[in-house]
């Protein structure tokens, strides 16, 4: 089974610095943190501000190339994770009803799969294993011992799609 999820925001994982996505499902019970690079989290953070380059990113020409093959994105889905790396699929569809027995599944790196989701205004799943596994349930947060559990909790449940621009106009200035 598939849960959809929302880009909830990104942030700097504080031990290691790398940024870190964070996916919500629609109640904020759950929260899936994904670790990715610097140049990912520029590129989801512009999808996010809707900021398209002066020429077409990788993204975008990917996005040319699927519609000129005559198919639309209709989801992604964030389906395994092996030895803590995540792995996504494009769900792609044919734009006419002719071919439509003709779907397609691509094999995608998280981080591109949410920006081209971002971009196409897609739903985003996660497969229940991915979550039972690797999710953080907001309920389990209120541990007595987890003062850093609390203070995640508080970020996730506040954090908002807006929360990109806290560090000035534009996408989230992040590290070389």
């Amino acid at each position: 089974m598939k849960i959809q999820m929302f880009v909830a925001g990104i942030g700097l994982e504080e031990k290691s610095g790398l940024p870190v996505v964070v996916l919500n499902d629609a109640e904020k019970k759950q929260a899936l943190p994904i670790l990715v690079g610097i140049p990912e989290a520029k590129a989801i953070s512009k999808a996010l501000q809707h900021i398209s380059s002066k020429r077409p990113s990788t993204h975008e020409l990917l996005m040319e190339v699927i519609s000129g093959f005559g198919y639309e994105l209709d989801h992604v889905c964030i389906d395994n994770a092996i030895d803590d790396t995540y792995y996504g699929k494009l769900s792609l569809v044919p734009e006419s009803s002719e071919k439509s027995d003709a779907s397609i599944e691509v094999d995608a790196r998280p981080s591109d799969a949410l920006v081209v989701a971002i971009m196409r205004e897609v739903p985003i799943y996660v497969t229940e294993e991915i979550l039972q596994s690797s999710a953080i349930r907001m309920e389990l947060l209120d541990a007595p011992d987890g003062e850093d559990k609390q203070k995640f909790k508080e970020f996730v449940k506040d954090i908002n799609a807006s929360d990109f621009n806290r560090y000035g106009n534009g996408p989230v200035e992040l590290p070389e």
